[in-house]
């Protein structure tokens, strides 16, 4: 995902302006992990997944890398969900907007946040 646009800049929450101006994607991604696997061993999880840390020279900032994310587990719920992939769905939409339609999609409440 190319940074937000203009429209989208203006919808932007302050931890979405915060994740733009956020150039440090490895780092963020090494938290990220750092947090998942902390979860994982305290919860006993036997498998969980990381991001994997050469994503971080295919964005720009954060948000990009959070946006893609989350723009893949929309995508992915809503094939599961309706049986095909979404059509021109979130390329107009922000993080937290995304967010908010999974959230609606699911009725899990704060299960997709960053």
């Amino acid at each position: 995902m190319p940074s937000p646009t203009v429209d989208q800049l203006a919808r932007l929450t302050n931890e979405e302006t915060d994740m733009v101006a956020d150039a440090d994607v490895l780092g963020h991604i090494q938290r990220k992990n750092d947090e998942r696997n902390a979860l994982a061993k305290a919860e006993g999880w036997e498998w969980w997944t990381s991001i994997a840390e050469t994503l971080a020279g295919d964005y720009d900032n954060v948000y990009q890398l959070e946006w893609d994310l989350m723009s893949s587990s929309y995508s992915d719920i809503h094939k599961e969900i309706y049986g095909v992939r979404p059509r021109g769905y979130s390329k107009d939409m922000t993080l937290s907007e995304l967010s908010n339609e999974l959230e609606e999609m699911t009725d899990q409440e704060g299960v997709y946040t960053t």
